[in-house]
């Protein structure tokens, strides 16, 4: 999935540029290529700190869950374990309310996704968690002010990264986090 990103969302980009300019002659390729190249260092370059944080972040959490014993949430486990697949949505409001208070969905994500399976939770597929927690993390980005993403696009159009997420985000956030709550709690994954 990673890899998918890394090379499918430039690819995308240069494909909707290609197709904007498409009248410019060649496919409007050349003229992609000449526009992301002189816009590109302008938009990513104020977010050189934020990329480091990001690559960081994602090794925190790798590093994080060699720390943590699972033997020791044994009580956490049976508190766990009667909820089954509901766990998926607590692990989607997890990834989301701590991106609302500046903790990276990929800290999130990676700590989740390398402690909940080893749980063994009745009912809490792979399948359930990689989508809840991919969910969650498409929430985080899509409404937390502090997240990298949002910090671009705040960039890029000048409105304020809270404007963005909380009033123009955050309805839709309120609506869609019941629908996806009931959609894991009592999916077929």
């Amino acid at each position: 999935m990673p890899i998918a990103a890394l090379l499918g969302a430039p690819t995308g980009a240069l494909i909707w540029l290609a197709w904007q300019r498409r009248r410019l002659g060649y496919g409007g390729v050349p003229a992609a290529v000449t526009t992301m190249h002189r816009q590109l260092p302008w938009l990513l370059l104020p977010s050189a700190n934020e990329i480091v944080v990001l690559g960081a972040a994602g090794y925190l959490g790798h590093l994080c869950v060699g720390l943590v014993d699972t033997q020791q949430l044994a009580p956490l486990l049976v508190v766990l374990n009667p909820w089954g697949a509901f766990n998926a949505v607590l692990a989607m409001l997890m990834v989301v309310g701590l991106a609302q208070v500046g903790i990276n969905p990929i800290v999130t994500v990676t700590l989740l996704v390398g402690l909940l399976p080893t749980l063994g939770i009745e009912g809490l597929s792979p399948a359930l968690i990689g989508a809840s927690l991919m969910v969650g993390w498409a929430l985080a980005l899509m409404s937390s002010p502090m997240t990298a993403s949002m910090l671009i696009l705040s960039r890029f159009t000048g409105v304020p990264a809270q404007q963005i997420g909380y009033r123009w985000n955050g309805r839709f956030l309120l609506a869609s986090i019941p629908l996806l709550a009931a959609w894991f709690a009592w999916s077929p994954f």
